[in-house]
């Protein structure tokens, strides 16, 4: 049971996700090596280094806007059970999304979080970014 990669959510409007790119692969000295359209949220993201950018109107965005984590783990049902244990409450079952699995969970501080385990194929198939490094 392990935590692959921690992400800090950025929430930002459509017409912000190039300039926002730009500055984090700038300031960070990374490249974007991942970027998808997630149609059913109506939301963009892109990852440069630990940034997580989601893109999309404010209404997309309330959902999610929340979220202070996203974490990439290895076993999202070894997680949960963990989880559980420690507290935290599951507020979206595993579910299936465009990078593999994901749930929502809010945990014993009130920290809202998303878990996510990736199925390196759906990354790759989706990914809009050509020189992929995951």
């Amino acid at each position: 049971m392990n935590i692959l990669k921690v992400y800090t959510p950025v929430f930002i409007q459509n017409d912000q996700l190039e300039e926002s790119i730009a500055f984090y692969e700038q300031l960070l000295g990374e490249r974007n090596d991942l970027r998808f359209l997630f149609r059913a949220g109506g939301l963009e993201i892109a990852t440069v280094s630990s940034i997580l950018l989601v893109a999309g109107s404010e209404s997309a965005i309330a959902p999610v806007k929340e979220m202070k984590l996203a974490l990439l783990v290895d076993s999202l049902n070894e997680w949960k059970e963990e989880l559980i244990k420690k507290g935290a409450t599951i507020l979206s079952e595993p579910q299936e999304v465009p990078t593999g699995y994901n749930m929502f969970v809010r945990h014993t501080d009130g920290s809202l979080v998303e878990y996510i385990e990736w199925v390196n194929e759906k990354v790759d198939a989706i990914n809009l970014i050509k020189n992929k490094r995951h």
